[in-house]
């Protein structure tokens, strides 16, 4: 409950940092278009180590590729996205995902939520919700 607490404090009263100030100081983070396939791999696991001591974690969905991931944690995620440095050595964990950029994961989100409320339309008799069913024992 602590770590919960000093989480919530820290959203409430902190900005945080970016994330590329996790990252080992001074270190260039090079594009992945300079690197071929086992070094491209090989500098996004380095990288994701520096952020795990921190407690940030970066999903990669099945859709994207060592390359593709690299590319959005270097253009994407380091730059523009916050954590708080102060979680550090505690067991929470800040997540962030290749997801939340993927165009096959949106779709897919998409498809299982239109199937959801088709279930769920059927199961409820095809009513609007906040709609009762009419009251047959109603006097007219």
């Amino acid at each position: 409950m602590e770590e919960t607490e000093r989480m919530d404090d820290l959203i409430e009263n902190s900005e945080g940092q970016v994330l590329r100030s996790f990252v080992i100081p001074g270190r260039r983070l090079r594009s992945p278009d300079e690197l071929d396939d086992a070094a491209v791999e090989a500098e996004l696991k380095a990288l994701l180590a520096q952020l795990a001591l921190f407690g940030i974690a970066f999903d990669v969905c099945e859709h994207c590729t060592p390359r593709d991931a690299y590319r959005l944690l270097v253009t994407e995620v380091l730059p523009k996205e916050h954590g708080y440095p102060e979680m550090r050595g505690t067991g929470w964990v800040q997540h962030y995902s290749t997801s939340d950029y993927c165009a096959q994961c949106d779709a897919e989100a998409e498809r299982d939520y239109q199937a959801y409320e088709a279930k769920r339309k059927k199961e409820a008799g095809d009513q609007p919700p906040g709609d009762a069913p009419p009251d047959e024992d109603k006097e007219s």
